[in-house]
């Protein structure tokens, strides 16, 4: 690895790569989701490193300097839609229990 983890959290890593890395190699495996932007906003190329298939950052021009890189994956389209049915199911099995709950003639 060329850099060290500041922090890492549920869907982003903060790294601080080494100043004279020309790209940020990370053991975590690589998928077209992630981005990659260094601390003051500016968007990093990222990449799979072909031999491992693992997340690869190319620095911009100039290098890193002293920035650390935050790292994001964000959520793809089947989640989204994952979430969605699930929370329609839960709507759909609390309000079925809820109308036959107070549909039913009480003694």
């Amino acid at each position: 690895m060329s850099g060290a983890i500041l922090d890492q959290g549920h869907r982003t890593i903060l790294v601080q790569p080494k100043t004279s890395a020309t790209r940020l190699a990370l053991p975590v495996q690589y998928w077209f989701l992630w981005q990659a932007e260094m601390d003051d906003g500016t968007p990093l190329v990222v990449k799979a490193d072909p031999a491992f298939g693992t997340l690869s950052v190319v620095a911009p021009p100039g290098g890193f300097g002293q920035s650390p890189v935050k790292l994001t994956l964000a959520y793809h389209s089947s989640e989204r839609m994952g979430w969605t049915i699930s929370l329609l199911t839960v709507i759909t099995i609390t309000s079925s229990l809820l109308w036959r709950r107070l549909s039913i003639p009480r003694a």
